[in-house]
């Protein structure tokens, strides 16, 4: 068999392959061709898992669900060492089990990209609990746009004037005093602009503070969702171990069991994720409803 048709292998072909004889009838070029085909792909598997929780845990600090103490955790648990194929060059591997990193990556991104959807955008969330930030959240926003507005403006004043672009009755003086007007107009918007970057960046770090420790419930809604693709991933790396066993002695009930696991930690998103994020979210909701129950109010004053 070549490498090009065993990397064409899916789980189920395996499977496929068992049921035409079995196991202990196979030479040991066959078993040993069996298990590295096997191997390959449980890498890839494994690899998908870890590169998609890496993207989760990026992009949920990125939108603040979690916090840097949380990420930094996560991402060291799902780190990708020892998957990737060394092929000349061990500090620029291209390849895990065969198949390029830009094409696992495409898959990973996919599948993180599924989680994601599910969350709620960030200042829906954070209005249920913290009013406050949202509304800075919500005002950082309007300067942003304020900005690319200033932004194009800034673009419809010309920086150079020709002397046959304007009107040829015009005195050197008018002209002048024409280029004045206009860097006039320029350093307005330029100082708007300067104006409203410094209240963003102050709104922006205050924000970041605020949200540096993530949103409540969601924050360990997203490290658990995570932690189990990191968790099936080092599965894998087990299942691979005692695939190779099976196989060796002949087992072929047990090889059968195990590659069907191995099909369902491929598995691109399942239901419980979409629970876990609506029991965050329920959970953020009666929160956010507790702290408005227990605002202080001050007594009135008694009329003399």
């Amino acid at each position: 068999m070549s490498e090009d048709q065993m990397l064409e292998q899916t789980p189920s072909a395996m499977l496929a392959k068992i049921s035409e004889g079995t196991m202990a009838s196979w030479d040991d070029d066959k078993k040993k061709d069996f298990v590295d085909l096997f191997e390959r792909r449980s890498k890839t598997a494994q690899y998908i898992l870890k590169q998609t929780a890496l993207i989760i845990i990026s992009k949920a600090h990125n939108r603040h669900f979690i916090g840097q103490r949380v990420h930094d955790e996560l991402s060291e648990k799902a780190h990708t060492h020892g998957l990737y194929d060394v092929r000349g060059n061990y500090n620029n591997p291209q390849e895990v089990g065969g198949r390029t990193l830009s094409e696992l990556d495409s898959i990973a991104e996919e599948r993180a990209q599924l989680i994601l959807e599910e969350l709620p955008p960030i200042q829906k969330a954070v209005a249920i609990i913290d009013p406050d930030t949202a509304k800075m959240m919500k005002d950082r926003e309007k300067i942003i746009r304020d900005l690319r507005s200033l932004k194009d403006e800034l673009f419809t004043v010309p920086t150079t004037v020709s002397m046959r672009e304007v009107d040829q009755s015009m005195t050197i003086g008018a002209f002048l005093e024409h280029i004045e007007e206009l860097e006039d107009k320029r350093t307005k918007i330029v100082r708007k602009m300067q104006k409203a970057g410094s209240k963003g960046q102050e709104l922006d770090s205050v924000i970041n503070k605020r949200l540096y420790n993530g949103l409540p419930g969601l924050s360990e809604a997203v490290a658990k969702v995570a932690t189990q693709y990191i968790e099936r991933a080092t599965g894998l790396n087990a299942t691979t171990r005692r695939v190779e066993e099976r196989v060796k002695f002949g087992d072929d009930e047990g090889a059968v069991e195990l590659l069907k696991g191995f099909e369902k930690d491929e598995v691109t998103i399942s239901s419980s994720v979409k629970a876990e994020f609506a029991s965050a979210l329920e959970k953020l909701s009666l929160l956010g409803a507790k702290k408005k129950k227990t605002k202080k109010v001050l007594p009135k004053r008694a009329s003399k």
